[in-house]
């Protein structure tokens, strides 16, 4: 062995403790799973927020015309509050387009409720104006 190089420590059965050519020991950088890595910038992280959650509400919201909507459009909005703070914010986008989606949900279901009012209203007879 050279001078001044450390001697691996080995585990209880015996197998070297060494990780990427460093003792165990030694501080690691971080690994992490595809898709969880932590969202910095400038070390600086963002605050999460329930910008997808809202994205997927008011998609259901759209397609089954529930008043989902507006929950969604609540979850959207303070989502778009917090992104809004942090300039470059990765889930604005999805906030943003929450909103919108949310809008038109809502939008639908006035339109439903209007034409159902409407049907009520035709069969009942009174057509007096």
């Amino acid at each position: 062995m050279q001078p001044g190089s450390q001697q691996p420590a080995f585990d209880q059965f015996g197998q070297p403790m060494v990780q990427s050519g460093t003792f165990t020991g030694q501080p690691q950088p971080a690994v992490f799973p595809v898709g969880q890595q932590p969202m910095m910038m400038g070390g600086m992280g963002y605050t999460t927020t329930s910008a997808t959650a809202a994205l997927i509400f008011s998609i259901i919201g759209l397609v089954i015309c529930q008043p989902i909507g507006i929950a969604s459009l609540i979850m959207a909005n303070k989502a778009l509050a917090i992104t809004s703070m942090s300039p470059g914010h990765p889930e604005h986008g999805s906030a943003k387009a929450a909103q919108v989606i949310s809008y038109i949900c809502i939008g639908f279901l006035i339109l439903t409720i209007a034409y159902i009012a409407f049907i009520i209203f035709m069969i009942s007879g009174n057509h007096q104006l």
